[in-house]
């Protein structure tokens, strides 16, 4: 028979271990090796690496099973099965350290040792493919922040290499005359004194309309004042400020911007304007975009072949557990695999709701939201209240999953983080705006809306940048011992 499942058997009784090797090659297992003590039996494994383990509590040899099975679980991932004739409290808590995944008491039955076997294998696998899945996610993200990364780098480069000319005035105004980028420069007061043709062709601006008047008349209406106050802020204290923004061309149109303010100074080093440097990064916002969509039907697809192949078959496995445990007189047994089942079945509908739940679509963002956090609060030590109209609305199925996965996401920053007790969630519908508020009474963190967002965590950067992708504003305000609240504000 090709592809057999290879099972070790850990037995220091010679007859208990023979039989047992009958019995599994009855089974249509390849028995590939027996050994009487823990030592010899790790010896072994780690040249034969068998698809399971069948491990008995009491070995020869300084170590007992629980001892070799705590080093195959964790140097080889191998599923164990401990057969043993103990059931003592004290023995059962030690062996459940090396999650076992089916503990058997002797003198066992045939069918108990088959069914126990093939459901160890099955759950192992299951795992197994599930970790290829989340690793195939985490690459796929990965690969989407080295995009974005080597691009800002690329950016900020070819930035800071013009800069070298701000000695060399008419040089310096040679290049920005010519280059595609968006230069402005401002006094300190924010007045407009300069901009180059490439800003007023690509919005449709003429020089006349620009200066004398304020950066403002590029905002896209997402953004507060406290916004673009901290942006001057920033950079008349003499710290760049780089960020990805939403601006609006003179025909109503809205653009990205990956936009870097600087100060420039004089001889004496004193800060006399400021010049905002942006590149339209439009393409490539879609482009970043399209990436999430495809990500985002990944999820789906791996989440409906969960939903529908898996759990039908377990669906399948546990009609026909249950005509086996009809007939088997063990309680404890029958209770046992039922268990197993059951908390299998569990496991994969929670993984596939998380991937893409399907109340989201058939029933929109309100109605998963609650689900979400019912389901949170019910797994965590907080209080999460969500609030929201009472007015049931849908909107456009990106913004919904945006919302959503950034709620996700919040809430688990603030489980996993902030040792906050209560969280509440609100979701607001303005005029032409959909806005999320996440805030919790946590420990909160020594920073001012955006500023050093990059040490918040990859967290924080992911919910900026969702919001960013529909042309959405972000807003993180936290407070040392009293929380933090996370805003998100997208148009309509």
């Amino acid at each position: 028979m090709k592809n057999k499942k290879k099972i070790f058997i850990a037995e220091d009784e010679f007859i208990v271990s023979k039989n047992l090797e009958g019995k599994l090659i009855a089974f249509g297992y390849d028995v590939i090796g027996i050994a009487s003590s823990g030592e010899l039996a790790v010896e072994k494994i780690r040249k034969e690496q068998p698809d399971l383990v069948l491990m008995d509590i009491m070995l020869a040899g300084e170590m007992d099973g629980i001892e070799t099975a705590g080093i195959i679980r964790s140097e080889f991932n191998i599923p164990i099965v401990f057969l043993t004739a103990y059931s003592s409290q004290e023995i059962y808590k030690r062996a459940s350290i090396t999650e076992p995944y089916a503990y058997i008491i002797k003198p066992f039955d045939e069918r108990e040792l088959e069914i126990n076997i093939a459901i160890a294998l099955y759950k192992h696998d299951m795992e197994s493919k599930f970790l290829k899945k989340q690793q195939e996610l985490e690459q796929l993200n990965d690969n989407l922040d080295r995009l974005v990364e080597e691009r800002k780098e690329k950016l900020l480069l070819e930035t800071n290499k013009k800069l070298q000319a701000e000695n060399e005035q008419q040089r310096f105004f040679d290049i920005i005359e010519q280059t595609s980028d968006h230069v402005i420069i401002t006094d300190t007061k924010g007045i407009i004194e300069y901009v180059n043709p490439a800003i007023m062709k690509f919005c449709g601006f003429t020089n006349d309309e620009l200066i004398g008047s304020n950066p403002r008349i590029l905002n896209s209406g997402i953004y507060g004042s406290n916004y673009f106050a901290y942006m001057w802020s920033q950079a008349l204290g003499e710290n760049d400020f780089n960020d990805k923004v939403i601006n609006k061309k003179k025909n109503g149109d809205l653009y990205a911007s990956d936009m870097k303010v600087i100060p420039l100074k004089n001889k004496h080093g004193e800060i006399t304007h400021l010049a905002s440097i942006g590149r339209d990064c439009t393409k490539e916002k879609e482009f970043e975009k399209k990436l999430i969509d495809i990500q985002e039907e990944e999820r789906g697809r791996i989440s409906k072949e969960l939903h529908d192949s898996i759990g039908q078959s377990i669906t399948a496995i546990k009609l026909g557990l249950n005509a086996v445990i009809n007939n088997n007189q063990d309680q404890a047994i029958n209770n046992n695999v039922s268990t197993q089942v059951d908390d299998l079945t569990k496991v994969i509908r929670e993984i596939a709701y998380n991937l893409m739940p399907s109340i989201l679509k058939d029933y929109g963002l309100v109605s998963a939201l609650n689900k979400s956090t019912m389901i949170l609060e019910k797994s965590s030590y907080l209080t999460i209240n969500f609030l929201h109209p009472n007015e049931t609305k849908r909107f456009k199925e990106d913004i919904e999953l945006a919302l959503f996965r950034i709620t996700q996401e919040a809430i688990s920053n603030c489980i996993n983080h902030s040792n906050a007790k209560s969280i509440t969630v609100r979701l607001v519908y303005e005029n032409n705006f959909i806005a999320l508020e996440i805030e919790d009474d946590g420990d909160g963190f020594e920073n001012d809306e955006l500023d050093n967002v990059r040490e918040i965590g990859q967290g924080i950067l992911n919910m900026k940048h969702r919001a960013f992708l529909l042309n959405g504003a972000f807003n993180l305000n936290s407070r040392i011992n009293i929380g933090t609240i996370v805003k998100i504000r997208i148009p309509l």
